[in-house]
């Protein structure tokens, strides 16, 4: 990646590799970038494990993915609702049709 951290955002950069983090900004302030270098950063870090950077826009997802190259394994870019009904399906409680009724079912819900 060859975007650099400025000003606070390389204070968050260099926060501990553990625990939650909570990022406040206006719109535009860089949140999402930082959130891609640190996860990048997270990943790269040698015998680390996985990284999950969950975001809720599909096409944000795909952004994120590009600008990263996407090059490691270790860094999953996901949204939302795909990393909730991956998890929901790991543990077999995943909705039948993924919660969408059929129509016999429709109609017993309506009378």
């Amino acid at each position: 990646m060859n975007i650099k951290p400025r000003g606070k955002q390389e204070e968050v950069m260099a926060l501990p590799a553990k625990g939650h983090i909570v990022v406040l900004g206006t719109a535009g302030s860089g949140k999402m970038t930082v959130a891609l270098l640190r996860a990048h950063h997270l990943a790269n870090i040698p015998n680390g494990g996985k990284v999950l950077l969950v975001t809720f826009n599909r096409a944000l997802v795909k952004y994120m993915r590009g600008l990263s190259n996407y090059q490691t394994q270790k860094l999953v870019v996901e949204n939302y609702h795909t990393f909730a009904r991956g998890y929901l399906n790991s543990r077999g409680q995943m909705p039948h049709r993924n919660g969408i009724a059929g129509p016999d079912e429709k109609a017993s819900y309506i009378e």
